[in-house]
């Protein structure tokens, strides 16, 4: 009894070439991983790297947007013809930079980034825009400015977004769901309105092929002025 009790705690042959084989197969995943890992790890940093900046853009528009400023009546009323263009106003337009036309948005948020020690806070104009760099590049940029506003220059201390930008898209959706690819909320053509959505499309410049990245934001408030 006592030595069929030791055979039994024992291996068989196949056994024991199973384990091996399974090791084995371990092993060479590893290997490979680990050689991956090695030899490749720039191409994994900067597709990472691009894909962490794009979203970490699209989820500061998303922000912004969703605390977009909306002046409704009695505080907004229809522009006279001599009449300044309101200070509230979104427009989207199409802009030239180099050789390349990129999507410009701008409009009125209480998301007020403070770039120094400040606590100073209100509605900030902010502005989404390209611009090509010497070297003929181009970045996505975000200005954010409070009351009084700037002019809509491109400023060199307004922060960087992107790098590498290759488009930049915004689309504007009206209540019947029509597309447009431009916007004033204070013209008449728009019946003064705030668009229901906002679609953006950021491309990235990549080694082989660009990289794409979309979203769409609904906005928290409309408004609609007729006449």
């Amino acid at each position: 009894m006592q030595n069929n009790a030791n055979l039994n705690q024992g291996f068989t042959l196949l056994e024991v070439l199973v384990a091996i084989l399974i090791f084995g197969v371990v092993m060479t995943s590893l290997f490979v991983s680990f050689r991956s890992l090695m030899f490749e790890p720039d191409g994994i940093k900067q597709t990472l790297s691009r894909e962490e900046i794009a979203r970490s853009a699209l989820d500061r528009m998303i922000s912004d947007l969703h605390s977009i400023y909306v002046a409704l009546p009695p505080l907004y009323r229809p522009p006279e013809t001599n009449d300044p263009p309101h200070p509230h106003r979104l427009v989207g337009q199409v802009d030239f930079a180099v050789r390349q036309e990129f999507s410009r948005l701008r409009f009125s948020s209480l998301a007020h980034l403070p770039m120094q020690n400040t606590r100073r806070q209100g509605i900030a104009q902010i502005v989404y825009y390209v611009q090509a760099l010497e070297d003929e590049t181009y970045v996505l940029r975000r200005a954010d400015h409070l009351e009084p506003y700037p002019p809509l220059s491109e400023l060199d201390n307004d922060p960087i977004l992107c790098e590498g930008v290759q488009s930049l898209t915004f689309q504007f959706v009206d209540e019947e769901g029509d597309v447009h690819e431009v916007w004033n909320s204070d013209a008449e053509e728009f019946d003064r309105a705030m668009p229901s959505s906002i679609m953006v499309r950021l491309e990235l410049k990549g080694e082989e092929n660009p990289s794409v990245f979309k979203t769409q934001v609904r906005l928290p408030l409309q408004r609609r002025v007729k006449g």
